[in-house]
């Protein structure tokens, strides 16, 4: 074949310029990794103060190319920095180094401190961007009086686009109709079966970790628990739940209905819509003659708000609501939510929370993922009261959403375009775990 004096073919181009590249990435030198700064020719104790200067002024003096190349460098050891870059969590050894740490730093008071797992949430200067944050890490987790530092990273809700038109509650009892096309007869949890069984019981008691809950609604209202040491009367006759007073000496005061840990007050109130849909997929009250009913008629539900009204969140706010669920001993845990990083402060609050006797149910993710392999938290945590469930749809098939996993998810069920007509919040189709609280009436009666 002839060609034009001085042209080579596309082909022939693609496979030197291959060629090229090839070579230069053989010979050129590996450049030097960014994080962790180099340690000193020292053992380093409590002078935390000096190295944190040390690695502020390292730093400072990286090229935009290099700070760049410290920041990709750091994913490594805590994944993809998607985290509230002001908070700092922190698992001190001893008291020694945490005072030293806090009078050197200038941390002020803890913005949480969880006692029970000895973990402390601190915030590091306001408009701390990513590389100070990297710094405070890079230099408290060389100290040998920390267990561990981590970022705060994000969280976000395991949900699904407004579809109106799709989806009723076939989940409950599926007869083959029409939903989204032909669906298959029975693909669903046998609502009405288990209901000759029992309605359920305000006995049992579910936690819901979320964007709070419409403690209001009249399908909802009759099922919202209530704090029997935070409801009544005090010896002065004031009603417990509004008296200002920590009746029941948990550490929070007239939380009679739950906490809003994203506002840190005793007003659970949903705001955004998730937390609503999934509090009445679980509970919505059934055989009152109006609304839809959830797979419970009777349960209490506990609003634990850890998301604000955008739906944003931080893990650590997460591991407050765990402990608190902890503390007052739910014995079920709801969990429609998470993120891609590991937290080491969090799978030892699911530990503290297997041994009070709880289940900690969580969404397998939405991203299509096999989490074998990339782990969707808290559902991916190998924690023995962890049951990561994922979704199926009207076909009794997996949701073509939902992630999976050999190992790392327990169970499906159904959770595409689960439908909520009734919520005052609005109508939101959601990939949720609806035979929830269906297993915790088995688990008791």
């Amino acid at each position: 074949m002839i060609y034009e004096r001085g042209v080579l073919p596309v082909k022939k181009v693609c496979c030197l310029i291959g060629v090229l590249v090839t070579i230069k990435a053989f010979t050129q030198e590996a450049r030097t990794p960014r994080w962790p700064m180099p340690r000193p020719a020292r053992t380093l104790s409590n002078a935390q103060g000096f190295r944190l200067a040390e690695y502020q002024g390292y730093v400072k003096s990286l090229s935009e190319r290099e700070r760049t190349e410290f920041a990709e460098d750091a994913k490594v050891s805590f994944g993809n920095m998607g985290v509230n870059t002001e908070h700092i969590l922190v698992k001190f050894k001893d008291a020694a180094t945490e005072q030293s740490v806090v009078q050197s730093l200038k941390f002020k008071k803890p913005l949480r401190n969880l006692s029970g797992l000895e973990v402390k949430v601190f915030q590091i200067p306001p408009g701390a961007n990513q590389t100070e944050l990297l710094a405070h890490l890079g230099a408290l987790r060389e100290l040998e009086g920390v267990e561990y530092a981590y970022p705060d990273y994000k969280i976000r809700i395991a949900n699904t686009p407004n579809d109106p038109d799709y989806g009723r509650l076939w989940g409950l009892h599926n007869t083959g109709t029409s939903i989204l096309g032909t669906g298959f007869p029975d693909a669903d949890i046998d609502a009405p079966e288990a209901w000759k069984v029992s309605t359920g019981s305000r006995d049992v008691v579910v936690a819901i970790l979320d964007t709070g809950m419409d403690y209001t609604h009249p399908d909802l209202i009759d099922n919202v628990w209530k704090n029997p040491g935070e409801t009544g009367t005090d010896s002065a006759g004031n009603d417990k739940s509004t008296n200002g007073i920590d009746d029941d000496a948990n550490g929070f005061i007239d939380d009679f209905r739950g906490w809003d840990f994203a506002a840190n007050d005793n007003d659970p109130q949903d705001d955004h819509g998730h937390g609503s849909h999934v509090a009445g997929t679980i509970g919505a009250t059934g055989n009152n003659g109006i609304g839809a009913t959830g797979v419970n008629w009777k349960v209490s539900l506990v609003a634990l708000q850890i998301f604000d009204s955008s739906g944003s969140g931080d893990f650590s706010t997460a591991l407050a609501a765990l402990e608190y669920a902890t503390q007052m001993r739910f014995p079920i845990t709801n969990n429609s939510w998470g993120g891609s990083e590991y937290v080491e402060a969090f799978e030892d609050a699911l530990k503290r929370n297997r041994d009070a006797g709880s289940l900690f149910i969580a969404a397998a993710g939405n991203d299509r993922a096999d989490t074998d392999s990339t782990p969707f938290y808290p559902a991916a945590f190998q924690v023995e009261n962890v049951i990561s469930v994922a979704a199926s749809d009207h076909k009794d098939q997996l949701a073509y959403f939902s992630n999976y996993g050999r190992n790392s998810v327990h169970l499906a069920a159904p959770g595409d375009n689960i439908f909520q007509p009734f919520l005052g919040v609005g109508t939101i189709t959601n990939r949720e775990l609806q035979w929830l609280h269906l297993m915790s009436q088995e688990l008791r009666h």
